[in-house]
């Protein structure tokens, strides 16, 4: 599949978008596109890692000033809250090339990434220095507004930001006579491959690690938020703790069931009709 698009150099996507007519700022072949994601998805784990270390590090250890438990609650475990989101982002961005959704949503974790960046750098602002915390807030939702209007303005992806609602229903994997995002040719002539399960031990053990892991990711955000709110102080803290935090663990909840298709039919499904023999037990 790879070998095909990289032989026929008229077909061309947007970075993270469809095909050469959307009206994406950057163009570039497909393989460039998913290695740019990759990049990115690999880049943002590691770098908002070692800022919300240093984030916890400076709130416990190294603030001048008192700081209020409600911000140490907040901030103390985002270095562990956070890795779900970033793994999440990396293991969405390989699925990109042959799953239309994986790219989907493998853009909107970046997108997050981003934002969030701009989200936890506004509340040390407002917090640890005597900045107005009017002002922080304002100049911190204009320049997630405008990473926002840029990212749509260039990428196709998420389609959650296109405003052509006709587009994004009618969006399809596969366009007339073009190739699709998912990197899959459309043709008369090709028909969708049925699988079976070569591996039913293993794809029950990758279904009951996202089941187990759906259920632990719901009791920490639980008890995350119930901490917090429980030690705000003033009406604002919980609705921005709640604003933080949330993205945190619902965007890889829901991305918890299109990682365990993927993976399930990855390593445990082949084509009817290989030779391997199957056991019947």
């Amino acid at each position: 599949m790879s070998s095909s698009l990289e032989s026929d150099p008229d077909v061309k996507v947007n970075l993270l978008g469809e095909d050469e007519g959307s009206k994406g700022l950057l163009q570039m072949n497909h393989l460039a596109a998913l290695s740019a994601l990759k990049a990115m998805a690999r880049l943002a784990l590691v770098g908002i890692t070692q800022l919300n270390l240093f984030s916890a590090i400076c709130v416990l250890f190294l603030a001048q000033a008192p700081v209020s438990m409600w911000l140490k609650v907040l901030v103390v475990p985002l270095p562990v809250v956070f890795l779900p989101l970033g793994f999440g982002a990396i293991m969405l961005s390989k699925l990109a090339d042959s799953d239309d959704r994986a790219l989907n949503l493998g853009a909107a974790f970046v997108l997050t990434e981003f934002v969030y960046v701009f989200a936890l750098g506004g509340i040390f602002l407002a917090v640890m220095t005597e900045a107005p915390v009017a002002a922080v807030a304002t100049v911190t939702a204009l320049l997630i507004a405008a990473t926002v209007l840029v990212w749509r303005s260039t990428f196709n992806y998420p389609k959650c930001l296109k405003s052509d609602f006709g587009r994004f229903i009618c969006a399809a994997p596969v366009s007339c006579g073009k190739l699709s995002t998912s990197g899959i040719a459309e043709g008369n002539n090709v028909m969708a491959e049925e699988l079976i399960i070569k591996h039913p031990k293993l794809a029950e053990i990758i279904k009951y690690s996202f089941d187990v892991f759906v259920v632990i990711e719901l009791a920490v955000y639980i008890v995350l938020m119930l901490f917090l709110f429980k030690v705000s102080e003033q009406y604002w803290q919980p609705l921005l703790s709640t604003a933080v935090v949330s993205p945190l663990f619902l965007l890889p909840l829901y991305s918890a069931p299109i990682l365990r298709d993927a993976y399930v039919k990855k390593y445990t499904k082949r084509p009817v009709g290989s030779k391997v023999i199957l056991s019947t037990s």
